[in-house]
């Protein structure tokens, strides 16, 4: 953790929003004491699976912002998340944007808490991404990616992109 509060130091004049997953995830000491002494928003959690580990992350390493990811804990964890996180005063953002299934779980995950506002999204080109489904997300001129309203999820699946990239 003080490598980290060194880094975090070093990075707080330059606009940094937060330092992300500085620490190993199961580091929640660490967390805290970093918590406590950095300028810098300190962000975890994107390797969590079940609540009761973010619970712990939010509660005892006393993080600015929770990262459920819901390719990993589900939209039901994640919301459940989201709301402790509402309660505790620490920010949520999804960690997950690999494909337009887990974009759309994130937004529908985060469009379900108080405070969801802000989307972690990448900007890296990824086949996967863009073509699994149907639906393409991208930033309008507001700064807003949209929450699919079709069924379910509200994607479409493209099977013949799944047969393409399916390992045997």
């Amino acid at each position: 953790w003080k490598t980290a509060a060194r880094r975090s130091e070093q990075f707080a004049d330059f606009g940094v929003f937060w330092l992300e997953e500085p620490l190993h995830p199961e580091d929640v000491a660490g967390y805290r004491q970093l918590s406590r002494v950095s300028r810098l928003p300190i962000a975890a959690g994107e390797a969590e699976s079940r609540f009761v580990e973010f619970e712990h992350l939010m509660r005892e390493g006393e993080i600015d912002w929770v990262q459920p990811d819901p390719g990993r804990c589900g939209i039901s964890t994640m919301v459940e998340v989201g709301r402790l996180a509402h309660r505790l005063h620490t920010r949520v953002v999804n960690h997950s944007f690999k494909s337009g299934i887990t974009i759309a779980a994130s937004l529908h995950g985060l469009a379900s808490v108080p405070g969801g506002e802000l989307f972690e999204f990448c900007m890296a080109d990824s086949p996967l991404r863009h073509e699994l489904t149907g639906e393409r997300f991208t930033i309008d001129a507001d700064g807003y990616v949209h929450v699919p309203e079709g069924p379910g999820l509200g994607v479409t699946v493209d099977e013949e992109i799944v047969s393409r990239y399916q390992v045997n």
